[in-house]
């Protein structure tokens, strides 16, 4: 069950599970345009994974060590993701973007077929064949200047040929790297690139 509270003096940690393995910053404090309403989650059952865990912001705090994000396994294996704080606030940072891409990742048993290493605002719109490999993946630059030499990580691509493609049509082979990696060339502002896959 879940419980509203006042989370203004709050921040939410990420305790030991394997979802915040290759998680740095370890502590949310949110607060940059969010609302300081979240949600207290109440574990009534063996059922349910503890993956954020309310901490004081301030010296004197309510609801320290209260769960705030969990994952629940139904009777039928499926899993659920339950946020408690700042799902809703649409400023994160690099490792908050991280946490939730872990979570997602997590509860649906698959990676997802294309991230940004990076820390700059983009779009990344990953395309696949009905089988799962991966086609291709644009990337725009939401920055109002040069993004610089940045990474991604892509996951069954659909061949081990990736070619890049700007919107201007320049084109250029790249290489994936191990796990996935690929360097990407620097997009100037508001510019796209797609990098297609194939044999």
């Amino acid at each position: 069950s879940v419980e509203l509270i006042d989370t203004i003096k709050l921040n939410e940690e990420y305790p030991d599970h394997k979802i915040n393995n290759d998680i740095s910053q370890k502590v949310w404090s949110g607060r940059f345009g969010g609302k300081r309403e979240g949600y207290k989650i109440k574990v009534l059952s063996d059922n349910v994974e503890i993956v954020g865990r309310y901490r004081a912001a301030v010296k004197i705090a309510d609801n320290i060590g209260c769960a705030s994000t969990v994952i629940i396994t139904t009777s039928e294996g499926a899993k659920w993701a339950v946020f408690g704080f700042e799902l809703w606030n649409r400023i994160l940072s690099t490792q908050r973007r991280n946490y939730i891409f872990n979570i997602v990742e997590y509860i649906s048993g698959k990676p997802l077929p294309a991230k940004l290493m990076g820390a700059f605002p983009s779009i990344v719109l990953p395309r696949a064949y009905k089988n799962g490999e991966l086609a291709s993946v644009s990337i725009v630059n939401c920055m109002c200047g040069e993004s610089g030499e940045f990474k991604i990580k892509v996951q069954v691509p659909a061949g081990k040929k990736a070619l890049y493609m700007s919107q201007y049509g320049k084109k250029e082979a790249l290489t994936v790297g191990d796990g996935g990696i690929i360097k990407m060339p620097s997009l100037s502002a508001w510019n796209v690139a797609t990098v297609f896959f194939g044999e």
